[in-house]
C-alpha cells in the first residue's frame, strides 16, 4: 500500500485498511483518528513503523496512552510530532511519551489533570526524560494548575528544551 496521509474518524469498529506489511514496508506518513481503538484495529502494528506526525482529537474513550503502547514503540524513532486535543478521558500519558525519542513537537490540549497525570511517573521524570529531541512543547492548562507539576523534580525538563531556554 502506498498511502501516506490517513485520516479516521467516525468509523466501523471493524474497519480494516489492510491484513498485514512486510516490516520497513509502510509508507504511511502521518495518521489523524478520533478513536485510536478504531485505528489501531484497522492497521497492523508495522503500518506505524515510518510515522512522522499522529493527531489524536476528541477520542472519548481513550484513557491512557499506555492502551496503544505497542504503537507508539513501533514508531519510537520516527514519530517527531504528537498532538492529543480533547479526549476528555485521558488520565495518563504514560506507556506512551516515554518511547518517544524523535519527537520534536508534542501538544496535549488539556492536560491530563494533576493527580492523575503522575500515575505511574518515577521520580526521575518518566515520561519527559526521553523527549531528548522535543523542541516545541505546547500545553492547555486547566484553571488553578502550575505549569510546574510536570516537571516538579530538577532536570526532568526533556532536554531539548532546556538547552533552548538555558
Amino acid at each position: 500500500p502506498t498511502v501516506e496521509d490517513l485520516k479516521i474518524s467516525n468509523c466501523n469498529a471493524n474497519l480494516r485498511i489492510m491484513e498485514s506489511i512486510e516490516s520497513g514496508n509502510s509508507k504511511l506518513r502521518t495518521v489523524s483518528t478520533d478513536n485510536m481503538a478504531h485505528l489501531r484495529a484497522a492497521l497492523p502494528i508495522e503500518a506505524f513503523q515510518g510515522l512522522n506526525s499522529m493527531l489524536i482529537r476528541c477520542d472519548e474513550k481513550l484513557e491512557k496512552l499506555s492502551e496503544f503502547e505497542a504503537v507508539f514503540r513501533c514508531c519510537s524513532s520516527s514519530l517527531q510530532q504528537l498532538q492529543i486535543c480533547w479526549c476528555p478521558l485521558l488520565k495518563s500519558v504514560t506507556g506512551g511519551l516515554e518511547h518517544l525519542t524523535a519527537l520534536k513537537m508534542l501538544k496535549l490540549n488539556p492536560l491530563p489533570s494533576q493527580s492523575e497525570a503522575g500515575e505511574g511517573v518515577e521520580d526521575d521524570g518518566t515520561p519527559w526524560r526521553c523527549l531528548h529531541s522535543l523542541r516545541y512543547l505546547s500545553i492547555y492548562l486547566p484553571q488553578n494548575t502550575s505549569p510546574f507539576i510536570m516537571f516538579q523534580h530538577p532536570g526532568t525538563m526533556p532536554r531539548g528544551l532546556r538547552a533552548r531556554l538555558a
